[in-house]
């Protein structure tokens, strides 16, 4: 019983591990998207404004990369980290600004990107790319793995041994039933089995006893006289 409550206990938090990280990674990867969409939102009302400079000025965190680029794919205005590169993305804008995420941009030795694209200007339609390294995120979730690899073993320990202590004491009682019944041999069939402490309300009360009625003939009579009832009782 406590090996099958240890591997129950194990799975559940191994389980709530997972379900925590991956959660965790969702969250963050989010926050990410929303950070580079503003941004790229800022940049479309500089092009909509005809206000975008050549080269932009570096956001709060300053590892922001961004491209502006025109129908002919070339790039008409950049943060400072791409400057001077040639169109970095491939994936078309969209109203939404659904993000994507993007491998193997010479800009890191990590080379992921969460980025999103929007279509900004009139006459001269251009795409807004804005991308936003996840290298602190996969950084904190590996912190977040390894503190978890640490600390759920001994937490499954710890309650698989409270669990095993708390199951011994329940079931001390039926395993002294269990020796008594053992001593009890087939010469020896009137022993008996001392009952388990009560606990309940019921325990400060005696033994009950049913009563039943019966009858008995008078003493001196020939058996067809009135009979007298009597009560028998016993313990029950």
């Amino acid at each position: 019983m406590t090996a099958a409550a240890a591997l129950i206990i194990s799975g559940a938090l191994v389980g709530a591990a997972r379900l925590l990280v991956v959660w965790l990674r969702t969250s963050l990867l989010t926050g990410l998207d929303q950070t580079a969409l503003e941004r790229a939102q800022v940049i479309a009302a500089g092009v909509d404004t005809d206000s975008l400079a050549r080269v932009l000025p570096a956001s709060g965190s300053g590892d922001t990369a961004v491209q502006v680029v025109d129908a002919r794919r070339a790039v008409r205005s950049s943060s400072a980290s791409p400057e001077g590169r040639p169109a970095l993305f491939t994936f078309r804008p969209s109203s939404s600004g659904t993000a994507h995420t993007v491998r193997g941009l010479p800009l890191s030795e990590d080379g992921t990107w969460r980025a999103v694209a929007l279509e900004a200007g009139h006459d001269d339609p251009l795409t807004v790319y804005v991308a936003v390294p996840t290298a602190a995120v996969d950084q904190n979730l590996a912190q977040l793995t390894v503190g978890l690899a640490i600390t759920v073993p001994p937490a499954v320990a710890l309650l698989t041994g409270v669990c095993w202590l708390f199951t011994g004491r329940a079931l001390r009682p039926v395993q002294a039933l269990r020796a008594q019944t053992a001593e009890i041999t087939a010469c020896d069939l009137g022993g008996r089995l001392d009952p388990p402490p009560r606990t309940s309300w019921a325990g400060s009360r005696g033994p009950s006893t049913t009563c039943w009625p019966g009858w008995t003939s008078p003493p001196g009579g020939n058996g067809s006289s009135s009979r007298t009832p009597r009560t028998s009782c016993a313990p029950r």
